[in-house]
């Protein structure tokens, strides 16, 4: 009986890790190139989005990303050199995506 209930306890601490260990992977997207018309560099900005499968919540893109860089610099016209890192977390059941989008906002000459 001993060894049933120890069984019992190991079987149990499984199935709690697998749902509460996961693994994280960040890995690059995408990358963008400059644009052929004249502009002055106004600085840096960043974006972290989401995108859960458990809860359907989406929070990414590059609407997003211009949105933080208007916010920043209200001349801003356009984000260029665009890199997006996604970090993956999976659990047993949970799959979560994170991003973060990084870029350079720009002001067109006119």
């Amino acid at each position: 009986m001993t060894e049933r209930k120890l069984l019992g306890i190991l079987a149990i601490a499984l199935v709690f890790g697998m749902t509460v260990v996961g693994c994280t992977t960040t890995v690059p997207v995408l990358y963008t190139d400059n644009p052929n018309k004249e502009f002055t560099i106004l600085g840096e900005v960043t974006y972290e989005g989401i995108l859960n499968t458990w809860t359907g919540h989406i929070s990414y893109g590059y609407i997003e990303l211009l949105k933080a860089a208007k916010a920043k610099y209200p001349d801003c016209d356009y984000v260029i050199d665009i890199m997006i890192d996604a970090k993956e977390t999976v659990n047993l059941i949970i799959y979560r995506t994170g991003y973060t989008m990084r870029g350079t906002a720009i002001k067109y000459k006119n």
